[in-house]
């Protein structure tokens, strides 16, 4: 009998090691597919770079970001003769001087008519984002306001309204410019200016007739990215768009904004913005080493800005997908555990491994797919590959289609909530935290009268063994 019983406390000890060992290849095999899908996300993260890559040298080729400046009025102010010395009688010596002013609206309005198209710029499986923007500015002007002295006098001939647009590859056309009902072609001048860097438009001012000058900007424009407004004193800026995923960036956003899934309308009225850019622009004016530049490395202007982009693509959608991959692994994992324990079926690590590749390709499809046919089709089709695949696998190892069929809903289930997790950023949270505890109810629900202990003597009896006979 004392034979018998050494032999029985051999085999529990042989068989909760062989448990050990089991839940150990289960983890090694969990941490190794957790690698994997590191290296599927860097796979993710290096296709994005490309794409950015390529929607950069789209930009380059075509159009880049745009910076637009308020039209405004560029003065040259003439000094002709220096004052003479008060303690001496010479003869005053004349020296032609120049310095320029910038003279700013008293009040203007900007509007805008925003649209996008990502249809237009396309190279292989990339495309661009494209965005047109119709532009319509109206400004009073009060030309009494600039300060002249008696030793100086206005040159009107060297006078230009100026208008400056960071990349002019996007005018599509050259704008028109209403002075007080006389209408004007602004033409793009590529002489070099004094006071201005680069390119710029500009139509000419002739000698006023009356200190109030009112104009129109009429202009369109294209460009890639991001378009910055930037206004000078006293401006108020509107814009709508039948775009539905704006983004306003910039350094100030919107006064008041509406959003809908039909577009979005937004307004900026910033006393500081306007006053900062028109601040800048005159003390560029008032310094002999500074030209009006809109390609500075620096932030200098103040701006109301919008980024296009989309704002749910492929490559976001399958890494926010990735964060739950461990998630969906540890899920079946467990229903096979579940399997074996209630149903008494053994399952082999490499059998858990092989599931675990099937759910880490769905990824691997998921991207490749999406580069072409979109993300939705594309999560279609590799979500019903991989549980085919798995429940065709998984009727052999459990010994039944109908098991498979419970894996498979289970599958499909987890699919169908995480394209929703995938779509409802507000809601990510607590419906994970939600399916997570709905997950771990289901598991004691099932094990509650599961007596544990009792498995390793379920094992035991799986191998009879003959006792030893006492000889005496």
């Amino acid at each position: 009998m004392a034979a018998f019983c050494n032999s029985l406390n051999h085999c529990i000890r042989s068989v909760a090691m062989k448990l050990g060992f089991k839940f150990l290849a289960i983890l090694m095999v969990c941490l190794l597919f957790s690698a994997i899908m590191f290296s599927i996300n860097d796979l993710v993260d290096q296709r994005q770079e490309l794409a950015t890559q390529v929607n950069r040298e789209m930009a380059n080729q075509y159009v880049s970001e745009q910076q637009v400046l308020a039209p405004f009025a560029l003065i040259p102010i003439v000094q002709t003769c220096d004052a003479p010395p008060q303690n001496l009688t010479m003869q005053t010596v004349c020296e032609k001087r120049t310095r320029w002013v910038s003279v700013a609206a008293q009040e203007a309005t900007w509007n805008n008519d925003f649209q996008v198209d990502d249809t237009t710029l396309k190279r292989g499986i990339y495309h661009a984002m494209l965005f047109r923007n119709q532009l319509a500015y109206q400004a009073q002007y009060d030309l009494s306001s600039i300060n002249v002295s008696a030793q100086e006098h206005i040159d009107w001939a060297q006078a230009q309204w100026v208008w400056l647009v960071s990349d002019q590859r996007g005018v599509n056309q050259a704008p028109t410019l209403d002075v007080n009902g006389q209408k004007h072609t602004m033409r793009l001048v590529l002489q070099t200016h004094p006071r201005i860097e680069g390119a710029y438009y500009a139509a000419n001012m002739s000698t006023p007739t009356h200190s109030t000058v009112k104009i129109q900007l009429q202009a369109a424009l294209s460009g890639t990215s991001q378009l910055d407004l930037l206004p000078l004193a006293a401006t108020q800026i509107h814009m709508q768009s039948p775009w539905s995923h704006p983004k306003f960036v910039g350094s100030n956003l919107p006064e008041s904004r509406q959003v809908q899934d039909q577009g979005f309308k937004a307004a900026w009225n910033s006393a500081f913005m306007n006053e900062s850019n028109q601040a800048y622009l005159q003390q560029c004016l008032n310094s002999k080493d500074c030209k009006i530049s809109l390609h500075s490395a620096e932030q200098i202007w103040q701006s109301a800005a919008i980024a296009v982009f989309q704002p749910v693509n492929a490559y976001t959608l399958t890494d926010r997908a990735i964060k739950y991959a461990l998630l969906f692994v540890l899920m079946v994992f467990g229903t096979f555990g579940l399997f074996e324990v209630l149903k008494d079926l053994r399952v082999h690590p490499v059998q858990y491994g092989l599931v675990g590749a099937a759910l880490a390709v769905f990824y691997l499809l998921l991207l490749s797919l999406s580069e072409h046919l979109g993300f939705t089709l594309a999560y279609v089709i590799a979500a019903s590959a991989c549980v085919l695949l798995i429940a065709c696998y998984v009727a052999s190892v459990l010994h039944s289609w109908l098991r498979a069929s419970v894996l498979s809903a289970l599958l499909l289930s987890l699919y169908g909530v995480l394209y929703f997790l995938l779509h409802t950023s507000e809601w990510t949270l607590i419906l994970g935290s939600s399916l997570v505890f709905a997950a771990l109810a289901a598991i004691m629900l099932l094990t509650r009268k599961l007596d544990w202990y009792a498995l390793e003597q379920r094992h035991v009896s799986r191998k009879p063994f003959a006792p030893e006979t006492d000889d005496t």
